[in-house]
């Protein structure tokens, strides 16, 4: 997003976060990302700081999808 010009047309998948304490609103620039994403925060003690985090250090193919299989919860079919 950070190469988007002004009055550039783009997408933006989104990702709303409801708890009784919190409404939050996560962005991101491909659905690759919103669905893995997605699936972190489905993983038992994983939740929306962790899996930014996870997102950050690399793709939906790398580490962070290593520890989701460790976690004992395979990725759904893309």
């Amino acid at each position: 997003l950070l190469n988007v010009q002004p009055a550039q047309k783009t997408s933006l998948f989104t990702y709303t976060y409801v708890r009784e304490d919190q409404l939050t609103l996560y962005g991101f620039s491909t659905l690759n990302e919103l669905e893995f994403f997605e699936q972190l925060i489905g993983v038992s003690g994983i939740g929306p700081k962790s899996a930014l985090a996870m997102l950050e250090e690399g793709s939906p193919g790398s580490e962070a999808m290593c520890s989701l299989r460790r976690r004992g919860r395979p990725p759904s079919p893309s």
